[in-house]
């Protein structure tokens, strides 16, 4: 029984000491990989949407006129002439602060 305590005693820790780091199933790698890119995504959208809304202050400040929506805002008869990229534009536009907060509030 003395025998069995000097071995465990005389047993040297190994040379490296950084915790080993346990390999995920592939299932889960792929929902975290999804859950940062969701999150990524958002906050795109999120800084693109402040963007332009500060785009159109900083228009109407300089300017007195809103910029970005005379550029952005749904027309169906200049959707008709070609310029597509007012189906998703009006996405970004917004009236007043109050607008855009609770657009972005809201779940």
């Amino acid at each position: 029984m003395n025998n069995g305590m000097t071995n465990l005693q005389n047993q040297t820790p190994p040379e490296d000491e950084t915790p080993r780091q346990v390999p995920l199933p592939p299932t889960v790698r792929v929902n975290l990989k999804f859950e940062v890119d969701k999150v990524r995504v958002t906050f795109f959208i999120l800084g693109m949407t402040v963007a332009v809304f500060v785009l159109q202050e900083l228009s109407i400040f300089l300017y007195g006129i809103d910029i970005p929506a005379a550029m952005g805002a749904k027309d169906n008869t200049l959707i008709l002439q070609g310029q597509v990229w007012r189906l998703f534009t009006p996405l970004l536009l917004h009236g007043s602060i109050t607008h855009i907060f609770f657009n972005m509030y809201a779940p």
